[in-house]
This record gives C-alpha cells, structure tokens and sequence, in this order.
C-alpha cells in the first residue's frame, strides 16, 4: 500500500514516502492519494525553529524514496549553527548588542539556511521536495520580514534617537564649556581678593602700629612740656 509513515525513535527520525505527487498551497500540505500527512510536514517545519538543539545529541533524519539521502547530525549542526551563534553572543552581550542588530543577523542567518534547505529539496523530485521547498520559502519570507523590520528600525527609531543624543550631547558640552570659562574666571578673581585681603590686613596692622606710635610720641611730649614748665 502507498503509505506515509513517521517513526520516532529516540533522537532517529525516519520518514518512508511510497505515492503520488502532492501539492504545497499556502503553507500547508495537501496530499493527492496516501502521500505525506501534515504531520510529517509540520514535524520538518519544526527543525526550523529548534535552535536550542544540543550540539552534543545525534539528530538524524533519514529520507527514502527512489533514491536515499541521508542528513546526519553534521548537516543539522551546519543548518542551525547561525542561529545558535545568534543566541550565544546575545546572552554575552547581553544589553551591549542592539535590537536592530539582532534582527539584521537573525535575517541573514534565515536567508543562509533557505538557500541551503533549497538546494537540498531540488535534489528530491517527491512530495519531501516540494514540503521543502515550501519550508525554503516561508523561511526566506520571514527573512525579509526580519530585514525589513530592522530597517524600519534603523530609520525610524535609531537614527532619531541617535540624532536626538547627539544634539543633546552638543548642547550640554557647550553649557560646560561656558561654565568651564566662568568658573576659571571665578577661581582667579577669588585668588586675587584673597591677595587683597592678604595685604589689606597687613596694611591695617601697620596702620595700627603707626597710631600706636603716633599716641606713645603725643604721650612723651606732653610729659616733655611739663617739665620744662617746672
């Protein structure tokens, strides 16, 4: 019997695919005859998103159809090793990256893995190939989804931003610029009162002594006076 059958054991996936064509419409597969389920379908499309995948485990999905092609755990790790950099250096940098960056990267590691995933369904002729085909496509589009969103990004909050932070910037350098200028012109006029000062109480102190002087002189002559009047 024409069959479609999904075995799982452990991390070994295998899917069997005996039948006829099989048409891909609107991202879901419809099957003419007992070809592809959508479950096997969906369960390909999930390799997409499964970027927490342990790079120690053995993931294999094994294909046969009229002629076999195998994708070890190599393959696998090649498909998602942009995407596990991706979060690897998010979770370093953490804050230090920024958002439009994250998708621009995100978007390019989805078109990378559409023109691989491709190029494998153009060497299968079966309902796998269209299903992959389909998976290329859907991935490339949420590519230029995450592009363009980056884009917007870019233009319309990063760019202002940016210019608004660096009016701001000019701004408050030129008020500290200016206080800069009066607080040196404060500090040297403050020098020179305390120089005033300086002399001034010099100045008072020999004022003082000469009055003191001038009070012991007025004193002796008085006495001087006196005796000579005697």
């Amino acid at each position: 019997d024409d069959l479609t059958q999904l075995h799982k054991h452990g991390d070994v996936i295998r899917v069997f695919k005996v039948g006829k064509q099989s048409n891909v419409t609107s991202g879901k597969l419809h099957t003419t005859g007992d070809i592809m389920s959508e479950d096997v379908y969906q369960h390909i499309l999930k390799y997409q998103n499964r970027c927490y995948l342990d790079m120690h485990k053995e993931e294999k999905i094994q294909i046969v159809d009229k002629k076999e092609y195998k994708f070890d755990d190599n393959w696998l790790k090649n498909q998602l090793l942009l995407s596990t950099t991706l979060i690897t250096n998010i979770r370093r940098l953490g804050s230090a990256l920024l958002l439009y960056e994250v998708e621009l990267a995100y978007a390019a590691g989805l078109n990378k893995i559409s023109e691989k995933i491709e190029k494998i369904a153009s060497k299968s002729q079966s309902s796998v190939g269209n299903a992959l085909h389909q998976l290329s496509v859907q991935t490339l589009v949420e590519s230029e989804t995450h592009k363009q969103l980056a884009n917007t990004m870019i233009k319309d909050i990063s760019i202002p931003l940016e210019n608004l932070s660096k009016t701001q910037s000019e701004a408050k350098k030129q008020i500290e610029d200016c206080l800069g200028r009066k607080f040196k012109e404060w500090n040297k006029q403050k020098d020179k009162d305390n120089k005033y000062r300086g002399r001034s109480f010099e100045k008072c102190k020999e004022i003082e002594s000469l009055i003191s002087k001038m009070d012991e002189i007025s004193k002796s002559t008085k006495n001087t006076v006196k005796d000579v009047s005697k």
